[in-house]
């Protein structure tokens, strides 16, 4: 089941297209209908839909400003136009913008429907792809050995202080903390309406995917360790010399391939650099206030 958001102003469309199609019939939930683009976004920032269809002829926002915004903020959202204009500069335009496709009004319901479901097929294919993916059932079997996590939990919170105490514990779980610099990053992610209606081993499985990605970016320049923190995930970077710039690309990274492949926001924050394994908690703490800022700056950043 994906989720799909209708945008109209005028409502006799708008209800229409809620109502007229057995919506469920395709594996396709409607999260809401919205009646201007401002209102679109403020719907999109709730429920995390996969596709978007909307009208390109709109008061206060019309379809390409939302389109644009859509593109730059929620890349993995496929947004379908539709408008009564014929005029090839609007089509091209919806090209530019990374449109999925453009239709012309007065709607035909079936050819709605067909782009929908193929714009469906792509969002299923790349899920699918994710799911078949050794590396990430790899992970996931991993993420189950929750006494890793709970190792490094009580590393960020100060509840293991003595660095002899630290390194030997690590060892014991094959975690080697003997290097100079450390930094701690946290990432959140958003789901869809559907999502939260999705077996435990489906959303570990997503959270594992998500882990994996990170991980490997992250290997390119440091050593890192990548871990559940309740609805969140915790990296901890290691090396002798931490080029902060280099870890927030790799994180960029990762939430290009996760917006991409799995339609999920990713926020991260990044904490400060600690000159040793016993103060890393500084970190944890600086990466915690950076993820405060997604009130300022919005979802979907690093």
């Amino acid at each position: 089941m994906i989720d799909i958001l209708i945008v109209d102003d005028e409502r006799k469309i708008r209800e229409g297209i809620v109502n007229s199609i057995d919506w469920v019939k395709y594996g396709i939930n409607v999260c809401g209908s919205a009646s201007s683009g401002t209102e679109a976004l403020e719907m999109i920032e709730q429920f995390m839909p996969n596709i978007v269809v909307t009208d390109i002829s709109m008061d206060e926002m019309d379809g390409l400003e939302l389109l644009d915004i859509i593109s730059q903020t929620y890349p993995y959202i496929k947004v379908i136009l539709i408008s009564g204009y014929k005029d090839f500069e609007y089509a091209q335009k919806a090209v530019t913008l990374n449109a999925f496709c453009y239709i012309t009004k007065p709607i035909v319901a079936q050819v709605l429907i067909d782009k929908i479901i193929e714009a469906k097929n792509e969002i299923d294919k790349k899920m699918s792809e994710v799911k078949v993916n050794d590396n990430i059932r790899r992970k996931l079997r991993e993420n189950l050995l929750v006494l890793k996590d709970s190792y490094f939990r009580m590393l960020l919170e100060g509840k293991i202080r003595d660095k002899n105490e630290i390194l030997n514990k690590g060892s014991l779980m094959e975690v080697n903390l003997s290097f100079s610099q450390f930094l701690v990053c946290i990432m959140e992610y958003e789901t869809g309406v559907s999502f939260k209606n999705t077996n435990i081993y489906d959303m570990s499985f997503y959270k594992a995917a998500i882990m994996s990605c990170a991980e490997e970016n992250i290997k390119e320049v440091a050593e890192c360790y990548v871990f559940n923190l309740d609805n969140r995930i915790g990296v901890i970077a290691c090396s002798n010399e931490i080029e902060k710039a280099l870890i927030k690309i790799k994180l960029e990274k990762t939430k290009i391939w996760v917006n991409d492949n799995m339609g999920l926001t990713i926020t991260g924050g990044i904490g400060s650099i600690c000159g040793n394994i016993e103060r890393i908690t500084l970190s944890y703490r600086a990466a915690l206030d950076a993820l405060q800022h997604r009130m300022i700056l919005g979802k979907n950043v690093i």
